[in-house]
């Protein structure tokens, strides 16, 4: 019969070990390799100390950020990004307005992306705080520090126009509703027309 044995990595770096002890214990005959095992990627851990010195009073952001000040706050909470990454953990981290959240977790999410060739998803709650993100605070620390990074925005599909169902009510001669929602339709199937995307916002 046939038998299909997992060798993990321990077994994959001394194979003619695993091939003797496969013969001896279960009775293999012939041993083919179908799929290598996935080598485990080098991680290149954060460096706290030197993302602190970005947020130091005399730091690369303090340069780029016009009125930026200093927050232990802040700092603190950068810590905790950093530490979260390093470790491959997951974190729950809770700040207060004006703490500069925003920075204290792209910072660390952005060098751990380029380091480790990996993608960061950041979810917001928010519309205005993903047009924040993607618009404003990305492209500063671009620029800022020096980094070449690329960052995309993705949205719910609430967020955007159904071209098909907008389609279908603009064929119906008399859209049901009061006024307002005729004058939004309007407006919508306006918008859809000057879009290239169809998103609402």
């Amino acid at each position: 019969g046939l038998r299909v044995l997992v060798v993990d990595d321990e077994m994959h770096r001394d194979l003619e070990r695993a091939a003797d002890d496969l013969r001896r214990r279960h009775g293999v005959e012939r041993l083919h390799v179908v799929v290598e095992p996935f080598r485990a990627r080098e991680v290149h851990p954060l460096q706290e100390e030197a993302l602190l010195a970005l947020f130091a009073p005399s730091g690369k952001l303090a340069a780029a950020f016009p009125g930026y000040e200093w927050r232990p706050q802040q700092v603190q909470m950068i810590r905790d990004v950093t530490r979260v990454f390093n470790e491959r953990r997951v974190g729950l981290i809770e700040a207060g307005t004006g703490v500069g959240k925003s920075l204290a977790y792209l910072v660390p999410a952005v060098h751990w992306a380029v380091a480790n060739k990996q993608k960061i998803v950041v979810s917001t709650n928010t519309i205005n705080l993903q047009e924040q993100l993607i618009h404003k605070d990305l492209p500063a620390l671009r620029a800022a520090l020096g980094l070449d990074f690329t960052a995309v925005l993705m949205k719910g599909r609430n967020n955007y126009i159904c071209r098909r169902k907008a389609r279908d009510l603009q064929r119906d001669p008399s859209p049901p509703g009061e006024a307002s929602q005729r004058e939004e339709l309007r407006q919508l199937l306006e918008l859809m027309a000057q879009s290239r995307d169809g998103s609402r916002s």
